[in-house]
């Protein structure tokens, strides 16, 4: 029986069964939304005709039935092909072929279908090299990584069996270079052992030219098992395992074909030899693990016997076409591969031009079938130091062409080695073919005017998809970044008739300009830093030429250092020879933060030769912003006044010159969210429980609209834009067992599991690619993870400890399982039958708020008896002040009172809920999130629901806002759907007050942000960060360690960041950082902002030390530097931190300015 794994690299395999006089010849492995072909030879003298009824079935671990398909073949003395057509929807489970003879004589069999898996060989291990390139003139460093297979032997060794028409077998070692070169004079030592004595002592040999010896070893001889043990040089390369023979030494069939290529539509001639007269052969033409074509051709008492196949569509790219016949009662076959020289999808790709000009455009001449779906796309040469895997390459297709054909290799039974198995009476006995396979699993190939400014430098661009016209062509016009350098275009074609089309390698033009500037630019500087803007000028007129070079000076955000205050720009002189780059600098310092333009253009020739470019350098503040909001919420039924005021909680310690305040008057409870879709919480989304920040908001949203009937169209689209890309993120964490897991390919986590369930669900509404199935999958596997007592124990790595922990028996888990069960209107009674038994069982004993609100959530989603019981329970755990409720805890108050809210809402107790609502709404950011991922979820959730249950369509009120003797007014009706936002409001302010009068709904957020040193914050981790001696200054090597403070026994934080930022001028990369031995290792690296910052992730951290070391090197020159920092915090708890400052070696402004530019100290 097949377990089928749809996510795995299925090996062909085909099964033979030879029954009284039927030969049965079909694949082993069935696929969904594809046949499945099954051929009937009957090869029986006296039998002219066989009714056989074939069956194909499969039922899951439960017995109950997936597949049930039945036809009838009446077979006369020939071939018959029994086709089933294989449904989309066939889910993982057990699959059998049944044949049953229905008439003529007795036979019922089943043939059970083995699954295979992908064989890996372990005498080699994959390694990085990693090779630094630094740029003299501006100290950059450019790694390449390049990857290498070590092999344990020299070289590869494999024993192959060999048959010359009429002989017995020979045994013969292959030995070849790990390329595949035959390796000529090379001494091996072999040795056969039997079990229990040694039936020779060593001998050696030599490989001849072909690097191949043959062994005077009879397998005929053989009474038990012996092993082959192949050494050179003492170091044994090889143990194979020979099984004794059973039959007959001179029957034999070979065939060779004309040639192994071929062309569509052309010819193929077999040439069958045999060892007796044949009266009958039987063909099977295999490809991409189908059978595609199969014939019967009757022969009269001939030995030798030529035949034709045309080479058609289904054999492409690669075939294998096996030859069956009977000779002195034994059943006898061959076989011979065939490759083709040429995909059937003719796809091209053709330049008019091969060198252009930056930013001019190019015309792409695109051929290939009518109405052929092509993807194309460009991208920058320089991207290939980062990896090859830009492109689908034909040695790709070949690849996995080749994997579908591997097998693991059998000594006795070649059958089994070409993927085979037989069966037969005493009537015919079984021959084997000679062995054409290369190495035991392991395929036999191995495993890229105004000057204008140039503003466009993308690294990758086009990513067009088109349809061919029915001319067969199409002409594509596209226009070029702006960067002078080479550029691949790629891409492939898809056709339902031709199947796949690809180019043999990418197309390559250049962009360049015979005088052309280029930048050497850092991400980002701190303000007040001085730093060396660096460029190069190249020349390639063929002489040398005298160029200006003016950095301009935009807004005044630069401070050209050495020069007079607000210059507007500055022109320096250089004489650049012929083909060499000369360096350029400005020494600057930055005035504002935010983004600084940075202008430079470069002319010659009296202004015949010009180039241009415009780029950005982020500008950061030397401290850390706060950002802080807090609001108010209000509805009123009928004409009311009510007055609010605010007060700004503003650390003492912030710089006073950095508060900023905006005041915002939101119509409408989303309106906040609806605005900042993409951008609710700037946090990092590497994991896969981080990534859903982002997608489920806009499903959020999405509902909300719909159920309001929104005619925000652009809106929509946006949302469902944002679902599909995130969507397509989630499912890298998809796990090979159909769950979802914090990080790819470790493992699924069950809360993780049910998160993503339940958010696909609804989703799926609005996304046509969420997989139904797919879902149906995850949920089958929460439903297997269910405890016996009915809880849920989570199976994956604990990064949500009050979630995930176990603590409190697990009442949080189960019931967050039983929600995603309950919400998704889930059939398995079982499952949530028995969960929310325990939860009633355990609920007098549940005494913390977290679990209480989640329970009681789910019993009433579930409508268990004990429901109300629950939530009045719940409420007596509540706080309720100025007309606010909610339920306070150390941590996830705003998830607990959140669930809180959704009972209420479950209970039709809308009017006490709006207290929960006010509190909630006060503790959302300015994007109208809160403070991490499961906050956000069910806040959204929790406030959307309520929203539902309020119509804004009534609003119609005045606002007076007032601060300092100071007063503006606001007007909101109906039509008002985005928010209102006024920012003229002092630093110095401390206190606002607003008055409402009026009839509606609204909400009043006051949001306010300031600098705070680096210094001024509470620990919850040690953290230390040391500086390690290198053997120059432009190297910085750091050695960090850090462990949670816990103030309980055994108390671990959630997942941990530590983010490691670099001086400005310093960058860094996932290879220079080395973990130090420790029992907590770290699962995720992530270089961000121009590989200025590094972020490790843990996911979770206790008292143990947590160490690691990282390097940077100085790419940039920046005098006058800040200190940077580093940072650790625990992600689910924002407040659980430490930071640690430290600096560099301090570059001195006389080091790096160059003539006018240095002071007169230097």
């Amino acid at each position: 029986m097949l377990l089928l794994h749809w996510c795995a690299a299925s090996v062909l395999l085909s099964l033979i069964s030879v029954c009284q006089a039927v030969l049965i010849v079909g694949p082993n492995t069935i696929r969904p939304s594809s046949n499945y072909t099954v051929v009937l030879n009957n090869i029986q003298q006296k039998q002219g005709k066989v009714d056989l009824l074939v069956r194909l079935d499969g039922h899951d671990g439960a017995g109950r039935t997936l597949l049930n398909l039945t036809k009838s073949a009446f077979v006369r003395r020939a071939n018959k092909m029994i086709t089933f057509e294989i449904p989309g929807n066939v889910a993982a489970g057990y699959y059998k072929l049944s044949i049953i003879s229905l008439g003529g004589f007795n036979f019922n069999e089943e043939v059970e279908l083995d699954a295979n898996t992908l064989y890996i060989q372990e005498s080699e291990q994959d390694f990085r090299v990693n090779i630094t390139f630094t740029e003299q003139f501006t100290n950059r460093m450019v790694t390449k990584e390049h990857h290498i297979t070590v092999y344990k032997h020299k070289y590869q060794v494999t024993l192959k069996k060999n048959r010359p028409p009429g002989s017995p077998f020979q045994y013969q070692l292959k030995i070849e270079n790990h390329d595949g070169i035959p390796a000529k004079g090379v001494t091996v030592q072999v040795r056969v052992d039997e079990i229990e004595q040694t039936l020779n002592s060593d001998r050696s040999y030599t490989s001849d030219d072909t690097g191949t010896i043959d062994l005077p070893f009879d397998p005929a001889t053989l009474t038990d098992s012996v092993d082959i043990i192949v050494s050179i040089k003492g170091q044994e390369v090889l143990q194979e395992t020979i099984k004794p023979m059973e039959q007959s030494m001179d029957t034999y069939i070979r065939i060779q074909s004309n040639s192994s290529t071929t062309s569509l539509s052309h010819k193929i001639k077999i040439d069958v030899t045999c060892s007796d007269s044949m009266t009958f052969l039987a063909y099977y033409v295999v490809s991409k693990r189908s059978i595609v074509d199969a014939g019967f051709i009757r022969i009269n008492q001939m030995s030798k016997y030529r035949f034709q196949l045309l080479a058609s569509e289904n054999m492409v790219p690669r075939s294998k076409i096996i030859v069956f016949t009977v000779a002195n009662n034994t059943i006898v076959h061959d076989y011979v591969d065939i490759e083709f020289e040429e995909f059937s999808n003719n796809f091209d790709l053709r330049l008019k031009e091969d060198e252009v000009s930056p930013g001019s455009e190019i015309e792409l001449l695109v051929i290939g079938p009518q109405r052929a779906y092509v993807a194309l796309a460009s991208y920058d040469q320089s991207l290939l130091q980062h990896g090859r895997e830009h492109d689908i390459s034909r040695e790709d297709i070949w690849k996995f062409v080749d994997e579908l054909h591997t097998t693991e290799m059998s000594d006795y039974d070649y059958f089994h080695s070409m993927g085979l198995f037989v069966r037969s009476l005493d009537e015919f006995k079984m021959d084997r073919a000679q062995d054409k396979t290369g190495r035991a699993g392991v395929s036999g190939r191995s495993s890229t005017v105004p000057v204008s400014f140039r503003t466009n430098f993308l690294e990758s661009w086009m990513w067009k998809n088109i349809t061919i016209p029915r001319t067969g062509s199409t002409t594509l016009i596209e226009k070029v970044p702006d960067t002078t350098t080479s550029w691949y275009v790629t891409g492939f074609s898809i056709d339902p008739v031709h199947g796949l089309g690809m180019m043999r390698k990418p197309i390559e033009f250049t962009s360049v300009r015979q005088f052309y500037i280029v930048d050497n630019l850092p991400y980002s500087i701190k303000r007040g830093e001085a730093v060396l803007l660096q460029f190069t000028l190249f020349n390639t007129l063929g002489a040398e030429y005298t160029a200006d070079v003016t950095l301009h000076n935009m807004a005044n955000q630069i401070e050209f250092v050495g020069r007079p205050a607000g210059d507007a720009s500055y022109t320096k002189t250089y004489t650049v020879p012929p083909n060499v780059g000369v360096p350029v600098s400005f020494l600057v310092k930055a005035r504002h933060l935010g983004e600084m333009i940075v202008r430079v253009e470069t002319s010659t020739m009296r202004g015949l030769e010009r180039d241009a470019l415009e780029k950005i350098v982020r500008v950061l503040p030397e401290s850390i912003v706060k950002r802080k909001s807090t609001a108010r919420f209000f509805s009123h039924e009928t004409y009311t006044n009510q007055s609010f005021v605010f007060k700004l909680d503003i650390n003492k310690y912030a710089d006073a010159s950095s508060v900023k305040i905006d005041f915002f008057v939101i119509p409408n409870v989303l309106s906040k969210v609806v605005k900042n879709l993409g951008n609710l919480l700037n946090s990092p989304a590497a994991s896969g429980e981080q990534n859903m920040i982002h997608f489920v908001p806009n499903v959020i949203v999405l509902d909300y609209l719909t159920t309001i009937g929104s005619q925000e169209t652009s809106i929509m689209q946006k949302a469902t834009r944002l679902l599909l890309r995130c969507y397509q993120k989630q499912m890298q964490f998809r796990q090979a067992d159909g769950s979802f897991g914090v990080w790819k390919d470790q493992g699924g986590s069950v809360f993780l599991t049910a998160f993503v369930a339940k958010s696909m669900k609804p989703a799926a509404k609005y996304l046509d690619e969420i997989d139904q199935d797919m879902l149906s999958k995850a949920f089958d596997w929460l439903s297997a993870k269910q405890q016996q007592n009915g809880s849920f124990v989570e199976v994956g790595p604990i990064f949500y400890s009050d979630m995930q922990s176990g603590l409190r028996h697990s009442i949080a888990l189960t019931s967050y399982v039983l929600i995603a069960f309950l919400e998704k209107g889930d059939r398995r009674t079982t499952v949530i039958d028995r969960g929310l038994s325990y939860i009633a069982n355990h609920l007098e004993n549940i005494t913390d708020p977290y679990d209480l609100s989640i329970a009681t959530y789910a019993l009433w989603l579930g409508d268990h008896p004990l429901k109300t019981a629950a939530l009045k329970k719940l409420i007596e755990h509540s706080t309720e002040s100025n007309a606010k409720r909610h339920w306070p805890r150390d941590s996830n108050q705003i998830e607990t009172t959140a669930y809180a809210l959704l009972s209420f809402i479950a209970a039709r107790m809308n009017v006490d809920g709006v207290a929960i609502m006010r509190w909630l709404v006060d503790q959302q950011y300015s994007t109208g999130s809160f403070a991490h991922t499961q906050d956000t979820f069910i806040g959204l959730q929790a406030l959307t629901r309520m929203a539902e249950q309020i119509s804004p369509s009534r609003n119609d009120y005045s606002i007076q806002l007032t601060y300092e003797h100071t007063m503006t007014n606001f007007r909101v009706t109906s039509t008002d759907v985005s928010k209102l936002h006024y920012s003229d409001i002092p630093s110095t302010v401390k206190q606002l007050t607003l008055d409402v009068v009026g009839l509606g709904f609204g909400m009043l957020q006051v949001a306010y942000e300031f600098r705070l040193d680096l210094m001024n914050f509470k620990n919850r981790f040690n953290l230390t960060v040391d500086t390690v001696n290198s053997t120059s200054d432009a190297v910085l090597k750091l050695h960090i360690c850090t462990s949670f403070i816990a103030r309980l026994a055994d108390e671990r934080s959630s997942m941990a960041l530590v983010e490691v930022t670099f001086p400005s001028g310093y960058v860094t990369e996932d290879s220079l950082i080395v973990e130090k031995p420790g029992i907590n290792p770290f699962r995720k690296i992530e270089i961000l902002y121009g590989a200025t910052t590094a972020v490790l992730y843990y996911d979770n951290m206790g008292a143990e030390s947590n160490c690691f070391e990282i390097t940077a090197y100085r790419r940039f020159k920046v005098a006058l530097q800040r200190p940077a920092y580093v940072k650790v915090h625990d992600f689910y708890k924002p407040t659980h931190n430490a930071i640690r400052v430290y600096g560099g070696y301090k570059q001195d402004i006389c080091e790096i300015c160059e003539g006018e530019e240095c002071p007169v100290t230097c």
